[in-house]
């Protein structure tokens, strides 16, 4: 049994929320204590529930899909074995020319060690001597290193001059030239290795 406040408070609450009568009726007896009242159902009249009348197509007789029904001719089995070939698979022909892998690595290998100019192999089945195509590999490689070094040098000079040209060659002279000095450094000890060879 709920007090005279809580009665109160309740009251007040489903005024503000609009609650339906049946609902508020549930609300109190269930404050109180008691079993809500059953709810009571009132049957109108002239009013039928859907399932209760026998399912009828409004469809019915009509075709879905006309291709599928009536009027056009099926084909038969054998003039479907015949347009397939009876189901037979193609042959395989073979695939195009087998690609030698050892050959491909070979090159990737070159072009990632020399960068875009790779020296050209020649092994020979009667070659008894491998010293030499190392010593080419070693000049070429301290060549392109050499070219690389110096083509270095040049790009940040014209960097530069172009910073000067713009007025801000002051911010950039001091980092700038600490470059070239450790390049020219580079070029110096790879011209002393290719002299030695």
């Amino acid at each position: 049994m709920a007090s005279a406040k809580t009665q109160a408070l309740l009251d007040k609450m489903m005024k503000q929320s609009n609650i339906p009568a049946s609902e508020q009726r549930k609300l109190r007896a269930i404050a109180n204590g008691a079993n809500p009242p059953p709810v009571r159902r009132v049957a109108r009249e002239g009013v039928t529930m859907m399932h209760t009348l026998p399912y009828e197509d409004p469809l019915r007789g009509v075709a879905i899909n006309p291709r599928i029904v009536g009027g056009q001719q099926r084909k038969s089995h054998a003039d479907i074995v015949d347009a397939t070939r009876g189901y037979e698979r193609e042959r395989f022909r073979g695939g195009p020319r087998v690609v030698d892998r050892d050959v491909q690595k070979t090159a990737l290998q070159d072009k990632m060690t020399y960068g875009r100019h790779a020296p050209v192999r020649t092994e020979g089945a009667g070659s008894s001597t491998k010293s030499k195509p190392a010593v080419v590999k070693a000049e070429s490689e301290a060549a392109s290193l050499h070219s690389k070094v110096s083509a270095e040098i040049e790009e940040r000079q014209q960097f530069l001059q172009q910073m000067s040209a713009l007025g801000k060659g002051e911010e950039h002279e001091r980092v700038i030239k600490m470059q070239i000095d450790e390049r020219m450094g580079e070029l110096r000890a790879l011209e002393r290795i290719m002299r030695e060879d």
